[in-house]
Parts: C-alpha cells; sequence; structure tokens
C-alpha cells in the first residue's frame, strides 16, 4: 500500500446545535486537513476510521440526515481535496450507508476487513467484537445488523429516526457505564480467531482507551492495537509510515 495512512477511531462527531459539537468537530478536521497536507513522503493519502465516525447515524429515505450535513460536508472536502477516506461501520453508526457515500465521496467498508502493510497482515475492525460475551449485546446486534432494521429505520420520519438513534445512543451510554471496570477486556478466543485468518496486527477502536500490546491467545500471539476516543482531546492515532505502525497518544 503506498503513501502513508493513518488510523483514528471513535471520533464521535456530534450533529448540529449540540453544545460543543462545532469545536469537537474543528479538532479533528483540523488535524487531518494538516495531515493530508504535509509535503512529500509526511503526506497522509489514506485514512482508515474504524468505527463511530458518527456519534450515532440513520439515513431517512436513503439520506444523510441533515443534522449532520455540515460534518458531511467537511469529510467531503477531505475527499475532494485528495484523501482516501475508508469508512468501518462501529456500534454507534452501524446504519451508514449509501446516503453517507453519496454525501461525503467516503468509502464504506465492511465491518472487518484485512489490508496488506509491507509485510504486515493488518486486521481492522471497531472492536466490540473482541469483547467478552454478552449474550444480550449479541442479541442486539444480530438485530440490528439486519437488513430488515435497516429498512425499518430508513422508512421513518426523519423526527422520529432520530429520537429512535438518541435512545439507542443512550441505552449504549448507560451499557458502558454499567461495564465501565471491564472497558479494556477483550476475549482471547476472538484475537485467536483473528491471527488463526493470517493476520499478524489488529487495529481496533471502541474500548477508547489506547492499547498497543503483543496479545497472548491460546495458541497463538499477534499484536493488539487499540486506538482512544477524541471525545476530550485529541486521540490516540496509529500512523503507517512505510516502514512501521506508529502509535501516537
Amino acid at each position: 500500500m503506498p503513501g502513508r495512512v493513518l488510523f483514528v477511531s471513535d471520533t464521535h462527531l456530534r450533529p448540529d446545535g449540540v453544545p460543543g459539537a462545532d469545536e469537537h468537530a474543528e479538532r479533528f478536521f483540523s488535524f487531518v486537513r494538516d495531515a493530508a497536507s504535509q509535503k512529500g513522503a509526511k503526506r497522509i493519502e489514506t485514512m482508515y476510521v474504524l468505527g463511530d465516525l458518527f456519534d450515532y447515524w440513520y439515513e431517512p429515505g436513503g439520506r444523510a440526515p441533515a443534522v449532520f450535513a455540515s460534518r458531511c460536508e467537511s469529510i467531503g472536502r477531505l475527499v475532494a481535496d485528495g484523501l482516501r477516506v475508508v469508512v468501518l461501520p462501529g456500534n454507534r453508526d452501524f446504519l451508514l450507508g449509501r446516503g453517507f457515500v453519496a454525501a461525503t465521496g467516503a468509502e464504506l467498508a465492511a465491518p472487518e476487513l484485512t489490508i496488506e502493510l509491507g509485510d504486515h497482515h493488518v486486521r481492522l475492525l471497531h472492536g466490540d467484537a473482541l469483547m467478552p460475551d454478552c449474550h444480550r449485546y449479541r442479541m442486539w446486534v444480530r438485530l440490528s445488523r439486519g437488513g430488515g432494521f435497516r429498512r425499518f429505520c430508513a422508512g421513518l420520519p426523519e423526527t422520529v429516526a432520530q429520537s429512535i438513534a438518541r435512545l439507542i445512543r443512550g441505552v449504549s451510554a448507560s451499557e458502558k457505564r454499567r461495564s465501565a471496570p471491564r472497558a479494556v477486556c477483550f476475549s482471547r478466543n476472538e484475537l485467536e480467531s483473528r491471527y488463526a485468518r493470517g493476520a499478524d496486527t489488529i487495529v481496533a477502536g471502541h474500548f477508547h482507551e489506547c492499547v498497543d500490546i503483543l496479545a497472548e491467545a491460546p495458541s497463538t500471539s499477534g499484536r493488539l492495537v487499540i486506538l482512544s476516543s477524541w471525545d476530550d482531546s485529541r486521540g490516540a492515532h496509529a500512523v503507517w509510515d512505510g516502514d512501521g505502525l506508529r502509535v501516537v497518544r
């Protein structure tokens, strides 16, 4: 993969009208614009967003929601200026679809994908799939990721869809507070399944704390990089510079 590659996660871009939303968005976009405008070998050519680009998301009638129009325009300007933007869905914005792509020009990837960085096979995902088994959450994932739920949400009036999205966001926040002591606890069996399929490095988000370790799975091991959120400051991110994957805290 040519050029420098930036990996970020959990930017949680908030809608217009929310206090502090513009300042929060500008902190992120200013950082990315600077990285993408560097000269020569220092210029970032591709950015992977590993889920939860938005604080929540829905697509009424298959369109991007009006309350995120300015955020989509900012992403579109990055793409127009030559930055390749690849977005994986997260647990907050799993309804990303054609409306997002049309509004931004970004690429929408599968929930997980493997890329080659030099000699490394790197598995990218949001990270919620790495959590220890939680039956209630797994049931919700099976329900909400299906095409039926997506079609149901797309058919709702925008005000109703937004209310439901905010409700889901609130439930997610409550669950996170309940499970806070296990915030960086991951399933070694889930790591094993990715390493067994050829990955030597896993890069994820979701846990909102930065981790860069050699993770031991039941019968193998590999590098595990978890990127932190952008909620309160510039999030920990990773950069591939052609020689290695570097985590910047």
